[in-house]
């Protein structure tokens, strides 16, 4: 699956509504729901959780995918190492990636390209998953959905 940045995977595209998401991707195995007005949308086979926010007028506001298949600029990155994610950003590919937040209790960390929207979550030294976020304006308050 291709991951496009600030866009979406494959014809998944952040800022579709919910029926649209269906519509693609077919109806969830499970949702889940909290009180603040947010819900995910996942899809265990897929490896790919979709969560939509009533702030965001129930748009797909974030894809989350966890399955080795996905790729950024035809490179696979799931199942890669910490090491060749760096690398990633050393040759300019990732440029930007940086080291959001370490979790030492879960041997785990975070990393975030917010040049391309993207954020990826390293679990015992490998990439475990890629979440995909839309742009914002220059006050980072206003998301800018990809057409």
């Amino acid at each position: 699956m291709e991951v496009v940045p600030h866009t979406g995977l494959g014809k998944v595209k952040l800022g579709m509504t919910m029926p649209q998401v269906a519509s693609e991707l077919g109806e969830p195995d499970t949702k889940s729901s909290d009180r603040v007005g947010d819900s995910s949308w996942y899809y265990k086979t897929q490896g790919i959780r979709c969560d939509f926010s009533a702030d965001d007028s129930w748009r797909l506001g974030s894809i989350e995918v966890s399955t080795p298949a996905f790729c950024l600029y035809d490179d696979s990155i799931g199942g890669r190492s910490e090491a060749e994610l760096c690398e990633l950003r050393d040759s300019g590919r990732l440029k930007g990636l940086v080291l959001d937040e370490e979790f030492p209790e879960l041997e785990a960390k975070e990393y975030a390209c917010d040049s391309l929207g993207l954020s990826f979550w390293i679990c015992d030294g490998v990439v475990q998953s890629m979440t995909i976020f839309p742009r914002f304006d220059a006050s980072g308050e206003v998301v800018l959905w990809p057409e």
